[in-house]
């Protein structure tokens, strides 16, 4: 994985009064109950002032030790993690005070940078970066009260925020409070280009209403497609009845986070119907997260029957500049859908999807499809490809509803 490094510079644009700025790392995992953020810098501005960090995409794990009276957190062992590794983090109890120490990473099938915990005991997990050679670890996140063997992913989506308040000391657990108080600005770091990321702190002189902007280059070139762009699955869920929907999300949702997932979903008032937006992991395709969702529904069934996805899309991001994001529609019926792109497939595109790609195609212009193109031409649509399974659902592609049954 190629290093990512960013400097990031906040300065006062002649601010006549101080101003107390707070900024955390919050991504979409965040629940501020098992995932929770700290306040990773606070501080103050007047007149010219300015202030500066580093950051990059050297992602980690700690054992976090938090303070009872203050919430406060220190990190202490630690270990450079990357996505697609995984690290035990395990106490030796023999030596006083006890030792704990995280193995060396290794391989593993998740699109996460893991952490499990083989402590023996409760422990919480922090989530951040490594900077000064790997010999600093900043926490930005904490994973609380991971059981022992459960895991706890240390990866995160760098969505930088910052708000105007002094109620958090620097290192501190935030919690959902904070969610009261007006944002600033935000930005996911990996959406904005170059190393600099210049903030410019102003007050407005007719409301005293405080504001910041991104100054410079802030975003790729118009419709040019990352290498890693951002991607992500949406479905629309529908239930048996009222009742069942806010439950059933939660449930669902639980499962596809621990599969490294991050969601949001909007209930459509008292409705049988809910809206699943996930942000796909690294090398992972929209038919991949629609299995996961499906297993997610099977493994939570109720007495009045499961869920069942009633329709389904994708989207990838194209460009993202301030207050404005590009996205382009991922249909169903391309390989797109599957992960097939010019670069090759991943492991959501096997053999037998292509060759079904490849039947697909012949019997479209056996039949006449479109007498205009080439042979040497491909038609802009593929054809539905239908996913093995075991019959318990349909497909959405031929038209009908793929899911599980509402009752048994």
């Amino acid at each position: 994985m190629a290093v990512i490094e960013k400097t990031i510079s906040v300065t006062a644009d002649n601010l006549d009064q101080k101003v107390n700025l707070m900024m955390a790392f919050v991504p979409s995992t965040v629940d501020y109950e098992d995932v929770v953020p700290i306040a990773w810098q606070v501080f103050s501005l007047k007149g010219t002032d300015s202030e500066s960090w580093k950051w990059n995409n050297v992602s980690g794990g700690s054992r976090a030790i938090i303070d009872p009276n203050t919430a406060t957190v220190a990190s202490r062992e630690y270990q450079q993690i990357s996505v697609g590794r995984t690290s035990n983090m395990t106490q030796d109890k023999s030596v006083r005070p006890p030792v704990y120490k995280f193995s060396a990473p290794t391989t593993y099938s998740g699109n996460n940078a893991r952490v499990v915990n083989q402590s023996g005991a409760y422990a919480d997990i922090g989530a951040g970066f490594l900077t000064d050679s790997g010999n600093t670890f900043n926490t930005v996140l904490v994973n609380r009260r991971v059981a022992h063997t459960a895991e706890a992913f240390v990866d995160y989506e760098p969505v930088l925020t910052i708000w105007a308040t002094a109620d958090y000391a620097e290192d501190q657990l935030l919690d959902s409070d904070v969610t009261t108080i007006p944002t600033l600005w935000s930005r996911n770091l990996l959406n904005i280009t170059g190393p600099q990321v210049r903030l410019l702190v102003s007050r407005d002189k007719n409301t005293g209403a405080i504001s910041i902007k991104l100054q410079g280059p802030s975003s790729p070139s118009a419709f040019q497609v990352s290498a890693t762009p951002a991607t992500v699955y949406k479905v629309d869920l529908a239930f048996a009845a009222p009742g069942l929907v806010a439950n059933g999300v939660r449930d669902i949702a639980k499962l596809l986070t621990s599969k490294g997932y991050s969601l949001k979903s909007t209930a459509k008032g008292f409705d049988t119907e809910a809206h699943l937006e996930l942000r796909l992991p690294q090398k992972t395709s929209c038919n991949e997260a629609e299995l996961a969702v499906i297993a997610a529904i099977d493994a939570n069934p109720t007495v009045y029957g499961k869920a069942f996805i009633k329709g389904h899309s994708g989207a990838a991001l194209l460009n993202a500049e301030t207050n404005f994001e590009s996205w382009v529609d991922i249909n169903p019926a391309t390989p797109q859908w599957f992960g097939l792109t010019k670069d090759g497939p991943n492991a959501a595109f096997n053999s037998t999807n292509g060759d079904a790609f490849a039947q697909a195609k012949s019997e479209e212009f056996a039949d006449g499809a479109d007498e205009n193109i080439e042979d040497n031409e491909e038609p802009e649509v593929a054809a539905p490809v239908k996913v093995k399974g075991n019959g318990k659902f349909g497909s959405v592609r031929g038209g009908s509803r793929r899911g599980l049954p509402s009752f048994d």
